[in-house]
C-alpha cells in the first residue's frame, strides 16, 4: 500500500512506496507535471508499480548509500527510464557503468521537474556509511536521511565510525527543529522500545509508543517524524540529558560524566546487543 505525505508546506507530494520487510522508497512527485524523484530504489518493481498506479514518469533517482536495499533497483530503473538523472557520492565505486552525477558534501541539486524549482543540499554524514549522503531542503524544511537517523534511533556502524556516526548526527541536530524527517526504514515501534529503556520515565517516548502503535495496527506508518519530536524522543541525541548519562552509567559501567561521544558510543554499543 502506497502512503502519501498531506503536508501544505510541501513543494510536491511525498509517498513512501513500502519495500522488503521494512524499508520506505521515498517518491517526490507533482500532479501537475507528473515528474518524480524516487529515494534509494532498492526495488525497481515497486518503484515502477508506483509510477504506473500515480501516472508518473521518473524523472530523477537520489542515492544515500550503497546498501543493496538502497541501489538494488537502479539498473532496471535506468534500462527502463534511460533519460532519468541519478545523484549519489562516489557512485563509480558500486554503480560503475551507470552514469552518476557526482556530488559531494555541500553539493546543490536544482531540480525542475516541478511546478516551481527546488534545491536540495547535499550533507555528508559517514558512519553508517563512509559515503553516506543526506538530501535537505531548506525551505520546508525536510531530510531524506537513508540510514544515518530513524526515528528514535541511529544508524549502526558498518564501514564508517562511532566518531563519524556522531559528528553527522550533530550536523543533522543543528538543522531546524521543524524539519520533517523522512529516514529508510520502519524502526520507530522498536526503537522506542530501547529508548523506553533508557528513559524509563520519559512521558514523550510513553506518548509515542502508543500513538505509533495504534498507527502500526492500522498499517498507518510512522513517518515522517520531526527534529523536534527527535530531540524528544531519540536517546542518540539526548546523552546531554542527566537521566540519560545516569542511565548509560548504570547499563554500561561508563560513568554518566563521560564526555558526549563516549556516552554516544557505549548507547550505540548498547543498543547493538538488543
Amino acid at each position: 500500500m502506497l502512503h502519501t505525505t498531506h503536508n501544505q508546506s510541501l513543494p510536491f507530494h511525498i509517498t513512501a512506496i513500502p519495500a522488503f520487510q521494512d524499508n520506505y522508497l521515498w517518491l517526490m512527485h507533482h500532479p501537475t507535471t507528473q515528474q518524480a524523484i524516487v529515494v534509494d530504489p532498492g526495488d525497481a518493481h515497486q518503484v515502477i508499480k508506483a509510477l504506473e498506479q500515480l501516472q508518473l514518469n521518473l524523472f530523477g533517482i537520489f542515492i544515500t548509500h550503497k546498501h543493496a536495499d538502497h541501489i538494488g533497483g537502479v539498473q532496471q530503473l535506468k534500462e527502463q527510464f534511460p533519460e532519468v538523472q541519478i545523484w549519489a557520492m562516489n557512485a563509480h565505486s558500486f554503480l560503475p557503468k551507470i552514469p552518476i552525477i557526482s556530488v559531494e558534501n555541500g553539493s546543490v541539486v536544482e531540480l525542475h521537474c516541478f511546478e516551481k524549482p527546488v534545491w536540495f543540499e547535499v550533507m555528508h554524514t559517514p558512519g553508517h556509511m563512509q559515503d553516506h549522503i543526506c538530501f535537505y531542503e531548506k525551505t520546508t524544511p525536510l531530510l531524506f536521511c537513508g540510514d544515518t537517523l530513524f526515528s528514535a534511533g541511529c544508524g549502526r556502524i558498518f564501514d564508517g565510525s562511532y566518531e563519524e556516526m556522531f559528528n553527522s548526527l550533530k550536523k543533522i541536530q543543528a538543522l531546524p527543529t521543524e524539519t520533517l524527517i523522512f529516514c529508510a526504514h520502519e524502526y520507530t515501534l522498536s526503537n522506542l522500545k530501547f529508548a523506553q529503556m533508557v528513559e524509563p520515565d520519559n512521558l514523550d517516548i510513553q506518548n509515542k509508543i502508543k500513538e505509533i502503535t495504534e498507527k502500526r495496527a492500522v498499517n498507518l506508518i510512522s513517518l515522517p517524524s520531526t527534529l523536534e519530536v527527535e530531540h524528544l524522543i531519540n536517546p542518540f541525541l539526548r546523552t546531554n540529558i542527566k537521566t540519560v548519562q545516569n542511565n548509560i552509567e548504570l547499563h554500561t559501567q561508563i560513568p554518566a560524566t563521560a564526555n558526549a561521544f563516549e556516552l554516544f558510543k557505549k548507547i550505540r554499543e548498547w543498543k547493538n546487543t538488543i
